[in-house]
This record gives C-alpha cells, sequence and structure tokens, in this order.
C-alpha cells in the first residue's frame, strides 16, 4: 500500500517555474480586471479613459499589483537562479567528461603499448617453429592490435589540440616499423618449418626483433607518454596543483615538449632514411619483372625527392612504372606483398638501433662521470682531488 502511494506522489505532474508564472500573471490580470470594474460601476459619471487613469492611480491597484508581483518576481528569480546552477552544473559536467577523455587516452595508449611489446616479446621468444596454433594466434592478436592502434592515435587529435598531424605521425612511423618487422619474423618462422638451418636464421631475427622492440621502448614509448602528459596539461589547462596555468608556464610546457618531439623526430628521420635505403619494393619477391619494377619505383623515389610538391601522375616515366607493375607474374606479386620488410632489412634495423642506444649510453655515461669529477661550488679543488674513486 505504502509503495503503491509513493507511485501516485512521483506520477503526479509538478508544476515547474514558468507554469507559475503563467498563473501569477493569470491571477493579477484578472483582479486588476475585477478591480477595474468596480471601480467603474463606483464612479459612473465619468469617460472611460478618466475612469482608467483614476483606477491606475488608486490604491486598490497599487495593493492587487504589489501583493501578486512580490511572488512573481520571487519565482522568476528562483527560475533565473535554477537556469544559472543548470548551466554551471553542465559546464563542470563537460568539464568532468574533457579530463575524463584525456585520462583515458593517455591509459589507452599506455595499455595499447605495454600489448603491442607483450605481443612482441611472445614473437622472439617462440620456439615452435613452422606453422602452428600458436602462431596463428599472434597472428591474430597482432592485426587486433593494428586497428587498435589506428583508434588510440585518432584520440589523440580530439584530446590534445597542441598535437598537430605531423607530430603524431612520428609515433605512428615507430609503431608500423614495430608492426612491420613482427610480420617478416612472423613470416619467416611460419615458412621455415622443422629444418634446422632455417630454424636457425628465424632464431636470429628474433633476436633482431627483440632489439628493434627494446630501442623503440627505451626511446619513444617513454617520450610518447610524457609528451601526452605535458599536453594534458595544456589541454585541460592546470598544473599538477589543480591550478591554472600562467601564460609562462604554458609557454615553458610548450618548450618541454618540443624539444622531446625533436629528439623523437630524429629517429623517427633515421627509420624513415633506413627504410628508404635498407628496403625493397615487394621486399620477398624475386624475378626479372619484379627487378624491372623496383627500378623503376627506385627512380620514382629519386624524382620525387628532387620534385616533392609533385604527385605520382606528374613523374614523366610513369606509364613505363605502371607497364612493370602490372607485368610481375601473379604469385611472384603474392609473395612480394607478404610482409613489409625483408628479413636482411630487419637486421640491418637492429644493428642501426642498437648502435642509437649505444650513443645514448655512452652520452649518458659521460654525463655521469663529469658530474661526478666536477667539484661543486661549495667544495674546494683540494677536497674533489681526495674523493675516493668509485668501485669498480
Amino acid at each position: 500500500m505504502a509503495a503503491g502511494g509513493d507511485s501516485d506522489a512521483r506520477s503526479s505532474p509538478r508544476l515547474g517555474p514558468g507554469s507559475w508564472i503563467g498563473i501569477l500573471l493569470l491571477v493579477l490580470v484578472t483582479l486588476d480586471l475585477s478591480a477595474f470594474l468596480a471601480y467603474q460601476q463606483s464612479n459612473p459619471g465619468i469617460s472611460s479613459s478618466s475612469q482608467l487613469i483614476g483606477f491606475l492611480e488608486s490604491s486598490a491597484f497599487s495593493v492587487i499589483t504589489v501583493s501578486v508581483m512580490i511572488p512573481l518576481l520571487l519565482v522568476f528569480l528562483n527560475s533565473f537562479f535554477s537556469i544559472g546552477a543548470a548551466l554551471q552544473q553542465r559546464i563542470q559536467s563537460q568539464k568532468k567528461e574533457i579530463r575524463q577523455g584525456v585520462f583515458d587516452a593517455i591509459s589507452d595508449t599506455g595499455n595499447f603499448w605495454d600489448k603491442l611489446f607483450m605481443l612482441c616479446t611472445e614473437v622472439t621468444l617462440l620456439r615452435d617453429y613452422g606453422d602452428s596454433p600458436q602462431l596463428r594466434s599472434l597472428q591474430q592478436r597482432e592485426a587486433e592490435l593494428e586497428c587498435k592502434g589506428e583508434t588510440v592515435v585518432t584520440a589523440w587529435g580530439s584530446r590534445f589540440p597542441n598535437l598537430r598531424d605531423e607530430d603524431m605521425n612520428l609515433f605512428v612511423n615507430a609503431f608500423n616499423t614495430l608492426i612491420g618487422s613482427m610480420d617478416t619474423v612472423i613470416a619467416t618462422i611460419e615458412s621455415c618449418g622443422k629444418d634446422p638451418s632455417e630454424a636457425a636464421k628465424a632464431a636470429d631475427l628474433q633476436l633482431s626483433l627483440e632489439m628493434v622492440r627494446v630501442v623503440l621502448a627505451n626511446i619513444i614509448h617513454s617520450q610518447m607518454l610524457t609528451i601526452l602528459s605535458l599536453s594534458a596539461s595544456i589541454a585541460l589547462n592546470y598544473d599538477m596543483g589543480g591550478n591554472d596555468l600562467t601564460p609562462q608556464q604554458r609557454q615553458k610546457i610548450s618548450e618541454n615538449i618540443g624539444t622531446r618531439f625533436g629528439q623523437v623526430r630524429q629517429l623517427a628521420t633515421y627509420l624513415a632514411l633506413e627504410s628508404a635505403a635498407g628496403n625493397q619494393v615487394l621486399p620477398t619477391a624475386s624475378g626479372r619483372e619484379v627487378e624491372r619494377f623496383r627500378d623503376r619505383a627506385a627512380s620514382f623515389r629519386t624524382w620525387m625527392g628532387h620534385h616533392p610538391s609533385s604527385s605520382w601522375d606528374d613523374f614523366p616515366d610513369i606509364e613505363t612504372m605502371r607497364d612493370a607493375y602490372f607485368a610481375i607474374p601473379e604469385a611472384q606479386f603474392k609473395a612480394g606483398i607478404r610482409t613489409t620488410y625483408s628479413p636482411e632489412f630487419v637486421s640491418r634495423l637492429a644493428r642501426g638501433l642498437e648502435l642509437i642506444s649505444l650513443q645514448v649510453q655512452l652520452t649518458d655515461q659521460g654525463g655521469l662521470i663529469a658530474n661526478f669529477s666536477t667539484p661543486s661550488p661549495e667544495t674546494p679543488a683540494s677536497a674533489a682531488a681526495t674523493r675516493p674513486a668509485p668501485p669498480v
């Protein structure tokens, strides 16, 4: 019974501020009209205009108008402040959604790269060479992550307005490099079968993939998350303490982001140049027709280097290039598009990235040695000279 009563109470309509304003205006008009008619009957000997002016100046009109206008004004003010409060609540809700979206974008990025690096590690540790259910599972997960990567990067554009497309493409290039290298290793494992010599080549290539993964994780991954965290401060316009950013703080954060992008850009440029110089078109294909098309593709690449504002159709030898492309036999073409990189290129890329990693390590070690051997302003030179040597 009580539940039924509560349901009836909830279903009964409630009048909003607009309804109350309408009712009070109707009461005001009705009371003033009634009072005016009574005033006319009590003053029949004067004209209608004089009756109206006399009524408006009467105490009856003042009492009625004030009596109704006071609650009318209160209802109006209540409605005004309710709308203001609702608007403020909506603004706060939108800010909360934006803030949560920014945090989710950073979290999704970190989770995505963690899964990608984990998958890459599983590929490098696989020892069941040849086609296997485990290998097919890795291929499926790789395809899923490739699609997920596009979604993650797309979210950056809407969450971090300070990031330009060319900035985000730097990370996309690194992602594509790791995916392409993993594709090549998986294809090599799948095709080697149980031949011990082929399995040994696959194992060497797995080691190269691990080198690629480690360097990209140490340089690209760490810089990416730092850049996104700094960009979050700009997108939300507050610092770590929750205070609004000053123009000087925004400038300093932007400069920090620019410096980090400079480091990422160097590595991304190296990856692009290495791919252009060391990786062939249709990398796993062979044959006379394939070589002819590769020559045409190399000519086009060189021509584009001298005509960067031109397009594919502007290439003077474009028809010859198309003919060479369609002259490739179907079997050779399908063999060539199986992977983005050749096994030789993955090995070369790993050696180059390992050198970059070594350069970073030696530079950091040199900085530590300099900091250790240079006396501070507060430390006398004699004290620095007697400082004990570090353990070997």
